[in-house]
């Protein structure tokens, strides 16, 4: 009787202890409350960091630097004209500072040139200016060279310029020697004079010609030589 008095007493007593303890909850192992606790500060940290990037980034690059670039305009130039090569930028900013050069074909010369219908100067071939807000259009003007053509004896000197265009105006210098004069002077067949030694022509579409004759200078009584009687 005594004995199982004693047993009751301890079924009694376990049955206490487990009512103690609460539920069992079941886990896959030993680790698992420890793997889900790192993944989680895991992702917390990367987060952390990413947002402290981005914080970065949006710090850093001011809104005026990241904005679109301002758009460039160019215009366009041409340059226009009959027996005359240019060489230069096609096109340019305005207030650019803009150099065109201009080769002459063989035989003709450059006698201007306008810039949008205004004169500008052409310095030994070279145009310079400053783009204009729009388009710039350069129309060089240029003529044959034609040559002037001396038919004189040896006895005359001509100097001067060789050469000239359509309507120049040229001033050439004769000179004949001691002891013969000039009977006549013709320019392209037509008459012309000298004012003292210098002889004016006016150039024409082709080649200019130039004729001069002299004569002896006449001897007259007692300037030497002997004059004959017959």
């Amino acid at each position: 009787m005594k004995g199982k008095k004693i047993k009751g007493v301890l079924i009694f007593g376990l049955l206490a202890l487990l009512a103690s303890c609460g539920p069992v909850i079941e886990s896959s192992g030993p680790d698992a409350s420890s793997a889900t606790e790192g993944s989680s500060q895991l992702a917390s940290s990367e987060t952390t960091e990413a947002s402290s990037i981005s914080s970065s980034i949006d710090e850093s690059v001011p809104d005026s630097e990241v904005s679109d670039p301002p758009v460039v305009t160019t215009h366009a130039i041409t340059v226009v004209g009959d027996h005359v090569t240019a060489s230069g930028p096609t096109e340019a900013e305005a207030g650019d500072e803009v150099t065109i050069e201009l080769t002459a074909d063989a035989d003709y010369l450059i006698t201007g040139a306008t810039l949008n219908g205004e004169t500008i100067a052409v310095d030994d071939g070279t145009i310079t200016f400053t783009m204009p807000d729009g388009e710039a259009t350069i129309v060089v003007t240029t003529a044959e060279i034609h040559d002037i053509v001396i038919d004189a004896p040896d006895t005359v000197t001509v100097t001067g310029k060789t050469t000239g265009i359509a309507g120049e105006v040229i001033e050439l210098t004769v000179e004949v020697d001691e002891g013969f004069v000039i009977d006549a002077i013709t320019v392209d067949g037509e008459a012309a004079e000298l004012v003292g030694t210098t002889l004016t022509v006016t150039m024409g579409e082709g080649d200019t010609t130039i004729v001069i004759t002299v004569s002896p200078e006449a001897m007259g009584e007692g300037e030497g030589g002997i004059v004959e009687e017959w």
